[in-house]
């Protein structure tokens, strides 16, 4: 798998994705909610919010029957692996929104959520908008900044962004609170210093020599940085592992010498959450002890300039 390159694709892919899902999501702060009516804004932490939601698309009843419908829900489940939200306890949030990672605060006034973008693919809105303009001029121009409504239920368990008006029958995105997992009991499997020293947490560090990458590299970096911003890597004792990349993607992990060696066996969002074909494995180059990871690129990739393909590595946390 070309992992950077397609890094790179979905980085602009993203920014198309943001403009359109600015207008027919109705991610706009003009969205008018019946849930917060006569309450007044509150900057204190609600735990009852705390924790990780998970999105998908909801459809009208009066739309099921409908080919187009069904094909946009059908869609949307696909995509379901790629939608959350992470609310935090200081009013913060950090939402994947189809491989787009938002990172800002919110407020609660009575049922409504207002959700305020301040990073963007590790970018301000005014830095996402300019470079969303100059890598993909046909996007969406709109204000990256503005707020996002959400209307919590009744219940407390789902959050849902509403359709505009008019464009009720394209659905509505909704979020919806996961159970916390019980603690899984990992066996361990690893054997001899460099197995286990191996274990535990890395985030991705793209470490580009600026003056040997051509201009159109140049161009995407600063989206490419944003889509790796929140990419991590959590290798376990059991041997089996999560990436994220792009999508979250899971396995068994091994080592042969100096190099470790990802088995990808499932891809979150995927249907049956495996992939149309079989995931080519991901090779890294073992450094410092176990503390880096340096991606091994694949051999027939040459879609890319030998600056960019060996820049992606993985730092122990």
């Amino acid at each position: 798998m070309r992992y950077l390159t397609l890094i790179a694709a979905s980085a602009l892919l993203a920014g198309a994705l943001v403009g359109c899902s600015k207008s027919d999501s109705a991610m706009s702060s003009d969205n008018k909610s019946q849930g917060g009516s006569g309450a007044t804004a509150s900057n204190t932490s609600d735990d009852s919010l705390v924790g990780t939601w998970q999105g998908e698309l909801k459809m009208p009843e009066a739309s099921k029957d409908d080919p187009g419908a069904a094909m946009a829900k059908g869609l949307g489940d696909m995509m379901a692996g790629m939608m959350n939200l992470e609310i935090h306890k200081d009013q913060k949030f950090t939402m994947s929104m189809m491989m787009i990672p938002i990172d800002g605060s919110y407020t609660r006034e009575g049922n409504t959520l207002t959700l305020t973008p301040e990073k963007i693919m590790g970018m301000t809105p005014e830095e996402f908008k300019k470079t969303q303009s100059k890598n993909n001029p046909a996007a969406s121009t709109e204000d990256m900044s503005k707020p996002m409504k959400m209307v919590l239920s009744e219940d407390g368990k789902e959050l849902a962004l509403e359709p505009e008006k008019g464009k009720e029958s394209q659905g509505s995105m909704v979020f919806k609170k996961g159970e916390p997992k019980p603690t899984k009991e990992v066996v361990s499997k690893v054997s001899g210093d460099v197995e286990t020293g191996l274990v535990g947490s890395f985030k991705a560090d793209l470490r580009v020599d600026e003056s040997k990458i051509t201009a159109k590299e140049k161009e995407e970096l600063p989206m490419v940085r944003g889509m790796l911003s929140s990419s991590k890597l959590d290798l376990l004792a059991d041997k089996t592992f999560t990436i994220s990349l792009v999508v979250k993607m899971h396995g068994d992990w091994s080592v042969d010498g100096d190099v470790l060696t990802l088995d990808i066996t499932g891809v979150d969002g995927m249907p049956g959450g495996k992939s149309s074909s079989k995931e080519e494995p991901m090779k890294f180059k073992i450094l410092d002890g176990g503390k880096t990871l340096h991606i091994i690129p694949g051999k027939n990739d040459k879609s890319q300039s030998d600056a960019v393909q060996n820049s992606l590595y993985f730092v122990k946390q």
